[in-house]
């Protein structure tokens, strides 16, 4: 039987937004890597498959929030003349960062965007506060367009729901929306009568695998750092 591996939410966001922005892109795009090389379709439960949508359109609708208030404050005065705009768009950006603080890694690829097509421009009128603003709002939209992009041609099946998901027996020890994503990976190894690996960037979730073992022997955490001695692994037994 084909080895069932399974993606957290937070993988799919690093590896959408931008998997060359930071580190976590990295290791996300590593995980798809290891699949590919083994031959492994990448899936995702239910319940994080609609995690995931929720909390990009949430980071997504904190910017143009937070850009539409920004947009109805006056524009900071240049302090003399030939001020560039990137000593504007630092101070744009930081007012964002204060009003999306959940949007951090999208406001870090929109920075870079921006401040590479703007770097050598100097201040001219008053208007170019608004011109940014604009500029970001842009950038948001086609920002979305491309993590939906991403995440259609990286080729991921949304599992259905199979069993009944035993939530309960993981309250106190897994956090929050992650006692569903636990409870579909147990549901879905009892019925394949298989491990599920589930690839997660979550240390504290990777932190308690022992306890999870205990309760859901068919779920083995990982990170995408020992994915592929995983995948060796079970392959093996």
């Amino acid at each position: 039987m084909a080895l069932i591996v399974a993606l957290d939410t937070n993988v799919l966001l690093a590896r959408c937004l931008d998997p060359a922005m930071d580190s976590k892109g990295q290791l996300a795009d590593q995980v798809f890597h290891v699949l590919r090389e083994a031959g492994i379709e990448p899936l995702v439960t239910q319940s994080v498959r609609r995690e995931f949508e929720e909390r990009l359109h949430a980071r997504i609708g904190q910017i143009a929030d937070a850009v539409r208030k920004l947009s109805r404050q006056p524009a900071p005065i240049p302090s003399a003349p030939g001020t560039t705009v990137l000593g504007l768009m630092e101070e744009i950006f930081s007012r964002l960062r204060a009003a999306a603080p959940d949007a951090s890694g999208a406001l870090q690829l929109l920075e870079a965007r921006l401040s590479r097509a703007l770097a050598n421009r100097t201040l001219t009128t008053d208007n170019q506060w608004k011109e940014i603003l604009s500029m970001i709002v842009f950038e948001t939209t086609v920002l979305m367009s491309e993590v939906q992009r991403r995440y259609d041609v990286a080729g991921i099946r949304v599992i259905p729901r199979v069993g009944r998901l035993s939530v309960e027996k993981y309250v106190g020890i897994v956090q929050g929306r992650d006692q569903e994503h636990i409870a579909s990976i147990d549901a879905l190894s009892e019925t394949r009568a298989s491990p599920v690996i589930f690839v997660t960037l979550e240390s504290k979730l990777h932190a308690i695998r022992d306890q999870i073992a205990k309760l859901a022997p068919g779920c083995v955490i990982t990170t995408p750092t020992y994915l592929g001695e995983q995948i060796r692994r079970l392959a093996e037994d």
